[in-house]
């Protein structure tokens, strides 16, 4: 009996087991009942986060560093290949010139006077080449600095032009956009064509590619300084200072205009190259008889292979050929200065008349203001005149740098014969 009751008793907690598990599983489906670690779960669905999208961080704009005129040059002279170049030329002259002096003590053993004759004559000639191109090497290194810096000048120059001319285009887009929204209103009214409201779509379009021109041109002249300086990456570390070149008209009289036309002549490297070239032609040919003499005796002793080429008719000829050609080199020099000074005349002229009609815009546009806080004209007629002034200054800007890089090359006497 005891058997049996305590068989029920295990049977009766077996089923309670069963029982509890089965109530159990029917809790967790049912989601009334969750483990503590999953009561969150058990509240129902978990709530979405509204995800922010992404937005990238505004970098700070970077410091530029200053890069003025004269720091600029500074590097341009330290870093001329043209210049260091030069510099190796003159010296490999000098030395050969150096060694030239050594060369009299052997001439002077020869026995033969014909032979010593001929020697120091063609010693003298060589002389003569060496030195007028180590003289030239020394005036082109000067020529070279100046040209450097005439360079420059005209860069930042330009570059600071180029900056307002990227500035007003942007502001003209800007003002293009507002006058294609009126446009569009009026279109819409029934006020406007729709070519008038596509040529101002159009017109504006042809702006924005006109800025990206703009654009490539401004990476161009940073390129173009970066050649000359040496220096990397301008346009991203530097700022460039302005020149600040003060526009000043030129103005000379005409004794003053021969004086210097004749004075270019002591400067101009391409005159004093002829002036070199004719003094080479001409002592060669002063020297003709001992110079053949000499070479015809080197022939006959088996010093040289081959008699004489020269002769006195190709030798007088050559000089003679020389001579023309820089009396012709001077000539056009000096016409080269009457038309540089006449371009820079008409530069300027034109610069007073763009200031006159400058003014008068002014004027309107003082008028206009008025008109406008009266209510007279629209908003839209005085931004546009506005636009229209900043173009017109612009240009007047445009024209004083061109004058201005005109007035450097004709001031330097080593440019103002040259085409420009």
């Amino acid at each position: 009996m005891k058997n049996n009751l305590r068989n029920n008793f295990k049977n009766k907690r077996t089923c309670v087991k069963k029982i509890a598990s089965v109530s159990l599983a029917a809790l967790l489906c049912s989601g009334l009942y969750a483990p503590a670690m999953n009561q969150a779960y058990a509240a129902g669905p978990i709530p979405v986060t509204k995800v922010q999208p992404y937005t990238p961080k505004e970098e700070e704009p970077v410091a530029k560093l200053p890069l003025d005129y004269e720091t600029a040059i500074k590097n341009a002279l330290s870093y001329s290949i043209t210049q260091k170049s030069a510099e190796l030329q003159r010296e490999t002259l000098q030395d050969k010139i150096d060694d030239n002096s050594y060369k009299y003590d052997d001439i002077f053993q020869i026995k033969n006077p014909a032979m010593v004759t001929g020697s120091l004559a063609n010693l003298d000639v060589y002389n003569t080449n060496l030195t007028n191109a180590r003289d030239l090497m020394l005036r082109q290194k000067t020529v070279d600095s100046e040209s450097l810096k005439i360079t420059i000048a005209g860069l930042f120059n330009n570059i600071e032009q180029q900056l307002d001319t990227i500035e007003l285009t942007k502001k003209k887009i800007a003002q293009g956009d507002a006058n294609i929204r009126l446009k569009q209103k009026q279109y819409d009214l029934g006020m406007l064509s729709k070519n008038d409201l596509d040529l101002a779509i159009a017109g504006n379009k042809a702006l924005k590619n006109d800025l990206m021109l703009l654009e490539i041109k401004l990476d161009e002249l940073f390129a173009e300084l970066e050649k000359n300086t040496g220096i990397s990456k301008i346009e991203e570390k530097y700022e460039i200072v302005p020149l600040g070149m003060v526009y000043e008209t030129l103005e000379m009289e005409a004794d003053d205009i021969q004086r210097y036309k004749a004075n270019i002549e002591n400067f101009d490297i391409s005159i004093l190259a002829k002036k070199n070239e004719v003094e080479n032609k001409t002592t060669t040919f002063q020297n003709y008889p001992e110079i053949y003499n000499f070479q015809y005796l080197s022939y006959l002793a088996g010093n040289q292979p081959n008699p004489p080429s020269m002769d006195y008719k190709s030798t007088r000829d050559d000089k003679n050929v020389a001579e023309l050609d820089l009396s012709q080199t001077i000539k056009n020099a000096k016409l080269n200065v009457d038309k540089n000074y006449a371009n820079l005349q008409q530069l300027q002229q034109n610069i007073e008349i763009m200031k006159i009609e400058l003014e008068k815009l002014n004027y309107q546009l003082k008028t206009l203001q008025v008109q406008y806080d009266l209510g007279m004209v629209a908003k839209n007629m005085y931004d546009n005149t506005m636009i229209s002034k900043l173009e017109l200054e612009n240009k007047l800007s445009g024209l004083m740098v061109q004058q201005k890089q005109l007035k450097l090359l004709f001031e330097s006497p080593y440019f103002a014969g040259m085409g420009m």
